[in-house]
């Protein structure tokens, strides 16, 4: 089982966007354990991952979102690209139901 400390350092290092074998190297465990975990959607190594890049890349959202506002052409053509793939995966989504 991880610790709540080694759960915010995997957040921590998903976040500046290490794979999961770097970081099961980072804190020390053995990659095949740590891989076995992180596939599996429910287990909190999963979770501390997905979180830790999730947040990233919401940051990373903002400031394009911000920028295209303020009125940057390649990052209006990035957010209407992003849009774009989100409304075709709901519609996979719901052809799927």
């Amino acid at each position: 089982m991880y610790t709540e400390e080694q759960l915010k350092e995997i957040e921590q290092f998903a976040s500046r966007a290490f794979t999961v074998r770097e970081i099961a190297i980072i804190i020390g465990v053995p990659v095949d354990e740590f891989e076995k975990c992180f596939f599996n959607d429910a287990h909190p190594v999963h979770v501390a991952y997905m979180r830790g890049s999730l947040s990233a890349q919401l940051e990373i959202r903002n400031a394009l979102y911000n920028s295209a506002l303020s009125g940057s052409s390649p990052a209006q053509v990035e957010i209407a690209k992003s849009f774009s793939n989100q409304i075709n995966y709901l519609k996979i989504l719901k052809s799927d139901a």
